[in-house]
């Protein structure tokens, strides 16, 4: 997390810069940000008696990643969006088990898309802070996984849930914002055996995110800032 710590801070400084109320103007519905982000999960699953697993003993790596999404404002102060993440590869890993010794056991791919509603909070000013919900659907594919003298281990195809989002933009540019972002969803599946239930992973990530965004039609006075 320290190398989101540094990108966190920059943008909390431009929010210190910016922090001024614009003029309001005519603006085009339509926003499209980009973001940097970090993953993290949750590390929880269900314990797998059969083979002596504790309790929250398959873990996910944390990731970096990108994403993107586009925003439609319904009003100066409702919008909403679709957030795609690029396809991300993850490894499983059975830790604090004799099983296998804190191996990975295999991998998967994991595709996360959001739709959410927002509110923003100040939507004429340089700074514009909003907060969100929606619902997170997460596709699982490429699985391919498998443990010693058991076999092959599967995932749902899918999960969803509840997911939470809270961020601003801040004006840098008449049409240009930087963004800084962080997002909950709720994201598990259970892990299948044969066809048979062996455990469920809660996944849940918590993602920070820092990037750019750019706000479609007339430009804004921004008192000075090109």
């Amino acid at each position: 997390m320290k190398h989101m710590r540094h990108l966190t801070a920059g943008v909390v400084g431009a929010c210190a810069l910016g922090a001024t109320t614009v003029a309001p103007a005519q603006e085009n519905p339509w926003e499209f940000r980009l973001r940097a982000t970090e993953t993290e999960f949750a590390q929880r699953s269900d314990s797998i008696p059969l083979w002596n697993v504790p309790d929250d003993s398959l873990h996910v790596d944390d990731r970096w990643s990108v994403d993107m999404d586009a925003r439609y404002f319904f009003s100066r102060h409702w919008s909403g969006e679709f957030t795609l993440g690029y396809p991300q590869s993850q490894t499983l890993r059975v830790e604090h088990s004799t099983l296998t010794g804190g191996a990975a056991v295999g991998s998967f791919r994991m595709f996360p898309t959001t739709l959410s509603v927002s509110y923003d909070i100040n939507p004429d000013g340089m700074v514009r802070p909003y907060v969100g919900a929606g619902m997170n659907l997460t596709r699982f594919s490429h699985v391919d996984m498998a443990v010693p003298g058991a076999g092959p281990l599967e995932l749902q195809k899918g999960s969803i849930g509840p997911a939470l989002r809270a961020g601003l933009d801040v004006r840098v540019a008449p049409r240009w914002v930087a963004n800084m972002e962080f997002k909950w969803a709720s994201v598990r599946s259970e892990v299948d055996l044969c066809c048979a239930r062996v455990s469920e992973v809660h996944l849940d990530p918590f993602v920070i995110g820092v990037g750019l965004g750019y706000r479609f039609g007339n430009a804004i006075d921004t008192k000075g800032v090109r």
